[in-house]
């Protein structure tokens, strides 16, 4: 099954982030709701914090941006995204900010895998 991340706009607009069986991640407008917010450390040192946030462009389009924010040793370095035929993403993102999808082959093993046993990524889209 598919999974999303909900962000709001400046606006109030409620967005769902999904990844594509490419890695693409993309928005999808969603009826207004009040997500929790969205932080990672940089995946690399683990030594600065961002929120994800979706700021509107002159023609309403969303895009994706993040905020540095005060370090905070309890936020992920990374998020799990399933996308439609069950490729697994871990979204992250670079000291710089720099997002990126790096893409698993998916399978039962998957969730059993210990952190420093992952396997080779298939798929990297840098934002």
């Amino acid at each position: 099954m598919a999974t999303y991340l909900l962000i709001n706009d400046q606006n109030a607009n409620t967005w769902q982030y999904g990844v594509s069986d490419a890695g693409v991640l993309s928005p999808t407008s969603v009826a207004q709701q009040t997500p929790a917010a969205i932080y990672l450390n940089d995946a690399a040192t683990n030594t600065t914090s961002w929120l994800l946030a979706v700021a509107l462009d002159a023609q309403g389009q969303p895009h994706l941006q993040r905020q540095s924010q005060s370090y905070n040793s309890s936020y992920p370095t990374a998020i799990v995204l399933i996308s439609p035929s069950g490729f697994v993403y871990l979204l992250q993102v670079n000291s710089s900010g720099v997002l990126s999808q790096v893409g698993f082959i998916a399978d039962d093993d998957f969730v059993s895998i210990a952190p420093a046993t992952v396997p080779e990524p298939i798929v990297a889209v840098w934002m």
